[in-house]
Formats: C-alpha cells, structure tokens, sequence
C-alpha cells in the first residue's frame, strides 16, 4: 500500500529493529535460523521454550507501535503457504518436509471464467497454481489431493472440466519435464 518504495522501506525498517532485537536477546547463539519476509518470520530456536519467550518480551517492547504474534511448535509450522514440519524425512534424515497449507479463511476466489479477461489469463492462472501446488510440498503424494480440490473450487467458478483438464495434463507434464517438483 502507499508509495511504490513502501514496501521496500518496510523492509529496511523491519531489518533495523530485528538488529536491534538480536542485539538485545542474550541467547542468540542459540538461533539455528532466522528468516522474514515482509511482516512474516521464522525462527528455529535450539533452546528452551522460557528462553524463547524471553525472545518476545523483547520483541513486543522494542516499540510501542509493532507487536508480533508467535506460535511454539515442537512438530509444525505455518509458515506463508506451506506447513513444515517433522514427518518422515526428519525421521530418516533430519530433514523437515513441507507441504500447502491452506489458511482457514482462504475462500479459493479464483478469478471467475465470465469475466472480460482472455484465455492465456485463465490459463496462466491455472498453471501457475498447478506449479504452486507441485513446488510446496516434497511429496507428490500430496498433488493428487490439491488438484482435486482445486478443480472442485474452480468449477464452481465457471470453469468447464473439459477446458480445466488439458491445462492441467500440461502444467504436471510441464513440472516433471523442467524437474521443478
């Protein structure tokens, strides 16, 4: 919202108080990792849950104006549009897997068929979800079960099964040719 550099100085703001946050946190050694993205961040702590919260003591007192939200898992985590989270992989591997987390209030309002729009549109918006869906998650498992929902949803916005399916057939062929997912 704003100006076209909103956004940007967001970001540059956000990075000086998060400087400012770690400066102040005594257990930062124990940060495996810290990411944001906009007003978005993830954490993975090698720590205690009262050193975590200590954590956001701070956070929430580094200025009157900005208060954060934050969940404690030991298993999961939204993060974005993806869960990450401890399944077989970390078992195995030590490694998280991940997956396309839909957000309890998403109303799937995919563009409607009848509008004045052309058919690359609608195509490109299928495809890129079909893409969207195979790069979230590291188990193809899980696509069978995305594209089916999305199909219920996007037929209930004026598409057509038999124009979907095509598209669709494609954006998987294209997936696995380019080794995308």
């Amino acid at each position: 919202m704003g100006a076209p550099m909103s956004p940007s100085l967001d970001d540059l703001r956000m990075f000086e108080i998060i400087a400012n946050i770690l400066d102040l946190f005594p257990f930062k050694e124990q940060l495996a990792l810290s990411s944001t993205y906009r007003d978005d961040g993830f954490i993975i702590f090698n720590s205690s849950r009262d050193n975590g919260n200590e954590l956001f003591n701070i956070v929430n007192n580094i200025h009157s104006l900005i208060q954060f939200t934050h969940e404690i898992s030991h298993t999961s985590i939204q993060v974005f549009d993806v869960t990450i989270f401890r399944g077989n992989r970390f078992l195995n591997q030590n490694i998280l897997d991940v997956k396309l987390y839909h957000k309890p209030t998403d109303n799937f309002q995919y563009l409607e068929r009848l509008s004045s729009h052309s058919s690359s549109v609608f195509n490109g918006l299928i495809t890129a979800e079909i893409l969207r869906f195979m790069m979230s998650s590291n188990n193809k498992d899980d696509t069978p079960e995305e594209v089916e929902t999305f199909k219920t949803k996007i037929l209930l916005r004026g598409y057509s099964e038999k124009d979907i399916n095509p598209i669709i057939t494609n954006a998987l062929h294209r997936c696995d040719t380019l080794f995308l997912c």
